[in-house]
């Protein structure tokens, strides 16, 4: 007895090179054949936004957890915001990045006042959040 498994998946609608950032444009839902599947795959398009695509891809590709990561948001050598607050007050500094980061990533950065080197949480573009 053979069992075949259908569902939903996230595809490309269109050949995309390599660093791309998807897009709700850039991908759409398809039903294909599970059981071929065995690298992963994604199911939820709204997910799969603002990933950066790892290498060049065709269309109708099934995006899998392999060929997608998340956008860099603070690059090493950058020069970023160090913030710092609590329900009093709230401190920005200038810093500078000592490694590559994504949203949620904790990255060490330099004061650029202090000269230290901070640990925090990547928050957006450019901002680190530090505990106080």
């Amino acid at each position: 007895m053979q069992v075949n498994l259908r569902g939903e998946v996230v595809v490309l609608d269109r050949s995309l090179p390599r660093g791309t950032v998807l897009s709700s444009g850039d991908i759409r839902l398809e039903h294909r054949e599970l059981n071929s599947l065995h690298s992963g795959y994604l199911v939820d398009p709204e997910g799969a936004q603002d990933m950066v695509l790892r290498r060049a891809l065709s269309g109708g590709t099934v995006l899998t957890p392999h060929m997608v990561e998340p956008q860099r948001l603070v690059h090493r050598g950058e020069r970023v915001t160090l913030i710092s607050e609590n329900s009093v007050v709230t401190v920005r500094m200038a810093g500078e990045a000592m490694a590559d980061g994504s949203y949620g990533d904790r990255v060490r950065v330099r004061n650029l006042s202090s000269k230290r080197v901070v640990e925090g949480r990547v928050l957006s573009a450019g901002v680190v959040g530090v505990n106080m």
